[in-house]
């Protein structure tokens, strides 16, 4: 038998959320998203996927190249997509070795997220990749500094990055998103952000700042520009503007009102190759993908050590739960998603588009 496919994982789980079998969806992810590192040059006030939060002991542990591999491998028998993340993945020397060995296993998209500012000198990563998923938070020197921590140069190499990515876009064949995270305090960041993805037809996805406790930070949620945002991106994404999501998503983000999450629909692998269960937000480790189990006894495993899925209906209100989950829970959106994707997504097969 092959490793599942994007298409048929999505219908796995469309079929079994609307058959209320909402614990065997775990058997079949859409995406997985791999943490190859907590490391990285910058330190988001937002992020909870760093070293700060996560190896508060200074102790930093990831796998080996082979340990790396064999996480790669495991994820392809249960999954087509995988979005290499991090942390900074571009820190790994070993890099350009993981995603070589996602192309040859084939994988029907690999995104590789990235803040920018170590790719600049290993563009060859770059032929490896469907799309790359640029982390952007702000298109100003002062705004950046004092989101990402970073420096004025830092910034300026972040936007070199950018310029030199939309460039080589068709040249590489691969497709270019940005990623961005609304702060209560710097709103006044997204509309340039926005503006300059819809002159450049790039993709954009947009998430609210969620924190420790997993709900939107409640200065952003009680901020009247945030409802005044958000309800421009419903009609945005209505328009068929580059918005990366479905309607169920961005009527979500406005809305923040309760939701079905089906956490294992987008599978987190954490950098010592364990599969968090049910997410990578509540962090509870589950079987290492380099044990060599089969996913499915990897899943009965961290169900019964771990407990069931949770119903958090009332949390994480962004993309890497409520982007997938929405369209699974509104299926009739997927023939609008398709079409939309297909439009932006020159090079990617990600969401019902093939690749040819």
């Amino acid at each position: 038998m092959g490793a599942p496919g994007l298409v048929k994982n999505l219908l796995y789980n469309v079929a079994l959320n609307r058959l209320g079998r909402r614990e065997q969806t775990a058997y079949y992810p859409v995406a997985a998203c791999y943490l190859v590192t907590y490391r990285c040059e910058l330190e988001c006030c937002y992020c909870l996927e760093n070293t700060r939060f996560r190896c508060p002991d200074g102790q930093i542990s990831e796998l080996d190249t082979e340990g790396a591999l064999a996480t790669v491998a495991g994820i392809r028998t249960c999954c087509g997509v995988i979005d290499i993340s991090g942390g900074e993945p571009a820190l790994r020397a070993d890099l350009d070795l993981i995603l070589q060995s996602c192309r040859e296993l084939r994988f029907e998209e690999i995104m590789l997220n990235s803040n920018g500012l170590s790719l600049l000198d290993r563009l060859g990563l770059l032929t490896h990749v469907h799309t790359v998923v640029l982390g952007i938070d702000s298109l100003h020197e002062d705004g950046f500094v004092r989101i990402t921590g970073g420096t004025s140069a830092q910034h300026r190499l972040q936007l070199e990055a950018l310029e030199t990515l939309c460039r080589l876009r068709s040249e590489l064949h691969f497709d270019l998103e940005l990623c961005t995270v609304m702060l209560a305090e710097h709103l006044d960041e997204i509309e340039p952000i926005i503006d300059w993805c819809f002159r450049h037809e790039v993709l954009l996805s947009l998430s609210p700042h969620i924190g420790p406790d997993l709900r939107v930070d409640a200065r952003l949620a009680d901020d009247p520009r945030y409802r005044q945002i958000t309800s421009k991106l419903v009609d945005y994404r209505r328009q068929g503007l580059p918005l990366l999501g479905s309607f169920g998503y961005y009527e979500g983000l406005r809305d923040l009102g309760r939701h079905n999450c089906l956490p294992m629909a987008n599978l987190t692998v954490n950098p010592l190759g364990e599969m968090f269960w049910p997410c990578g937000e509540i962090q509870q480790r589950g079987p290492s993908f380099v044990e060599g189990k089969p996913y499915r006894q990897m899943v009965d495993e961290a169900r019964a050590s771990l407990g069931p899925l949770p119903d958090c209906t009332d949390r994480c209100h962004f993309s890497c739960r409520l982007a997938l989950s929405a369209v699974i829970n509104r299926p009739w959106d997927l023939p609008a998603e398709r079409k939309h994707l297909k439009r932006y997504r020159r090079f990617a097969s990600s969401m019902l588009i093939e690749r040819g």
